[in-house]
């Protein structure tokens, strides 16, 4: 987001150099010594690529990183120091272990040409994940392809911007196509996303929750305003029936959840799935769909939960009238720990005042 104000400017990067891999001074095996030897008459040629404008790094044999250019550090890692970390570090390999292995096969194996070719998610805790197109190549001693690589070149094109408009364009079809059904939700569903993304970045700030990083926060803000896209299968006569709903229509109207976290489930983030599925789990496990209770429900559905309530409470309806902040704040404070996790409530009246303005500043009549 362009208000990511926690982010810091990089700061200028000195001219790298490739590096040989170093090695303990102690260990003199005739493997490392010949290792050594083999980089060092190499070098010269690999060089060659280290002022490319491509993001790219150099790994030995073991796959670990012993020689980087600016562009990594800048676009792909925004790190200042990675030699000597496992290629597997700066990829994602738990959100796809399949990938992890087939990178491995593939590298050591001359069916491929001791190569590999694939998309790959790089993940920071200050920055959006990148989303990037990896491609593996063996490097070989001067002269001599038939021992194998004596280590590889990785080139990175990063996609993240254009993965994630056109990510972005396809689910926001999807979320006007729900507002077709309940048309007075144009103006809800955006404060919902922006006092989501209010609470997220505190608890960034805060630090007292591991999960919340910046992609978390450019997530919550996108997806919280869908946490009732499953509307969309609700018939309409019980979407918009005046009167109090029957036993068995509530059911049906209960399915709404179910029924987004499906229409969602492809949406490259577990939070996709997470927001519309229990966004109506309470604290204490009195909520819908699976009745679950305080932290087994996710982090980003008990923040939209509250987020939601806060601003129906507020709203005039056909059937009520708003309620005015304080009330809506009281009704909150109630809820602790039984409606809403106890720890957001108490970062929502801090947050309180900012909460206000953004339901004023988002009114429906504006």
């Amino acid at each position: 987001m362009s208000d990511d104000i926690f982010i810091e400017e990089l700061q200028p990067l000195e001219e790298l150099d490739f590096e040989a891999p170093e090695i303990d001074r102690e260990d003199t095996t005739a493997s490392h010594r010949e290792e050594m030897t083999r980089w060092s008459e190499t070098s010269e040629h690999v060089k060659n690529y280290m002022n490319s404008c491509i993001p790219l790094v150099t790994m030995d044999n073991r796959l670990k990183i012993i020689g980087y250019n600016k562009a990594f550090l800048q676009q792909i890692v925004r790190e200042t120091e990675v030699s000597h970390l496992s290629i597997f570090q700066i990829f994602d390999p738990f959100e796809n272990a399949q990938q992890t292995i087939d990178i491995h096969k593939s590298l050591k194996s001359n069916l491929t040409g001791f190569s590999w070719r694939g998309r790959v998610r790089i993940s920071h805790k200050a920055f959006l994940k990148i989303e990037a197109n990896a491609l593996i190549s063996p490097v070989f001693p001067s002269g001599d392809s038939l021992r194998g690589p004596m280590g590889y070149l990785c080139l990175f094109d990063d996609v993240t911007e254009e993965n994630r408009n056109l990510l972005h364009k396809t689910f926001l079809s999807l979320l006007e196509a729900s507002k077709l059904k309940d048309n007075d939700t144009g103006f809800h569903i955006k404060r919902v996303g922006e006092y989501s993304r209010l609470m997220a970045k505190h608890l960034y700030a805060l630090q007292t929750n591991p999960e919340v990083d910046a992609q978390f926060i450019e997530d919550i803000t996108f997806l919280a305003p869908m946490h009732d896209v499953g509307k969309i299968g609700t018939p309409d006569e019980i979407l918009h029936k005046k009167g109090p709903l029957t036993e068995w229509e509530w059911e049906i109207m209960r399915e709404h959840t179910i029924n987004g976290g499906f229409i969602l489930s492809s949406y490259p983030s577990p939070m996709a799935n997470q927001i519309p599925l229990f966004h109506h789990e309470r604290w204490d496990g009195s909520g819908y769909p699976y009745q679950f209770s305080e932290n087994m429900i996710p982090l980003s559905a008990r923040i939209v939960a509250l987020a939601d309530v806060y601003d129906a409470l507020r709203m005039t309806r056909s059937y009520k009238e708003g309620f005015s902040h304080e009330k809506a704040a009281t009704l909150i404070e109630q809820g602790a720990g039984k409606h809403f996790d106890p720890f957001l409530v108490k970062q929502f009246f801090i947050l309180e005042s900012r909460f206000e303005d953004t339901f004023n500043m988002l009114a429906d009549n504006s």
